[in-house]
């Protein structure tokens, strides 16, 4: 999502900061929102679609900062705005202990972080007030972003020395463990309060599934690293996480269109389909492969058509601005 999501040890300018930021997170975020509330207006108003918001201002504008999730085609962008508010957190705390050194800055910093967060976790069902809502989010989500920090610094280069087999086997015994005492340990962020779990365990339970599926990566990695298409999704995943339900929602529209028109899927049902941001045709395992599958391999086809449009252009630009430069020194 963001090439340099855990490049900013060093912060020099907060405004700089601030702006970077704001430019890759919030400027296509505002884009997309803002197109799929004009598009659910138009379904509410002339389709007789109930799901998602209906454009205004403070629905385009503030409801992304005051909700606790964003609802129809802008629900999968409910990340967006904790995660700025993380980055920025973070980075003023950065900038106001810079005086202290790394190591002890880390920990300071750690230990600051499992506190706020703990504190946050044990009154969140007083917090339910807008804009707090995803302030507390970002507070209970601040360790764990410094945990990235905290990984490569310090822990990454003891964990590959780990043999898969020993890895594996110390991680699910210890799920085991947490399961068997506190049953199955989650995060619910997009509720914030739907957590029943002690703190400490929802921390372990996080981690756990954290280092889980960073082993997998980097066993999949191996093979796929250099894999053209997973580089590009990867690079990618920002657009994909935004835009899977409307372009999955096209599809949908297209079945429903061949059901009416053709008496075809005569399994369609177009109550589900006008009510449900979520609903799908046939959710039979194979079927919702395939339907994953082209969902993001359509948001890749349109992203690389951007991609193209943009060099191009930016191509012609560079090109008039030698030619204008070889003109001046002509001139002169």
């Amino acid at each position: 999502m963001d090439v340099d999501f855990y490049q900013c040890s060093e912060i020099n300018s907060l405004k700089k900061y601030l702006l970077k930021k704001a430019k890759k997170l919030l400027f296509p975020f505002y884009i997309y929102f803002g197109f799929y509330l004009i598009f659910s207006t138009i379904l509410h108003k002339y389709y007789g679609f109930s799901f998602g918001k209906n454009f205004n201002l403070f629905n385009w504008i503030v409801s992304p900062w005051t909700d606790i999730q964003p609802t129809g085609f802008c629900m999968p962008s409910w990340f967006v705005i904790t995660i700025f508010i993380i980055q920025i957190m973070h980075a003023c705390v950065q900038k106001t202990i810079v005086f202290i050194d790394n190591k002890e800055r880390d920990i300071i910093t750690a230990i600051a972080y499992i506190l706020i967060g703990a504190f946050v976790f044990h009154n969140r069902s007083e917090v339910y007030i807008g804009l707090i809502v995803n302030i507390c989010k970002a507070l209970m989500g601040l360790f764990f972003y410094e945990m990235g920090f905290l990984y490569g610094r310090y822990f990454e280069r003891y964990e590959l020395k780990i043999a898969n087999s020993v890895y594996f086997i110390f991680i699910l015994l210890l799920r085991c463990i947490v399961d068997c005492f506190y049953g199955w340990g989650s995060i619910a962020w997009y509720e914030l309060g739907d957590i029943n779990e002690p703190y400490f365990i929802m921390i372990i339970s996080a981690l756990l599934g954290i280092l889980f599926w960073l082993r997998i990566a980097r066993i999949i990695s191996n093979g796929l690293s250099r894999n053209s298409l997973m580089i590009y999704l990867g690079k990618h995943t920002y657009s994909v996480m935004l835009n899977h339900l409307f372009v999955g929602f096209i599809f949908q529209t297209i079945l429903g269109i061949l059901h009416i028109r053709y008496k075809l899927f005569n399994n369609f049902d177009l109550n589900l389909y006008k009510t449900n941001v979520y609903y799908v045709f046939d959710n039979r395992t194979a079927s919702t492969l395939m339907f994953t599958m082209s969902i993001i391999l359509t948001i890749l086809g349109v992203e690389k058509i951007k991609d193209t449009i943009k060099g191009k252009i930016r191509r012609t630009i560079r090109v008039k601005k030698l030619l204008s430069r070889e003109y001046n020194m002509e001139e002169r």
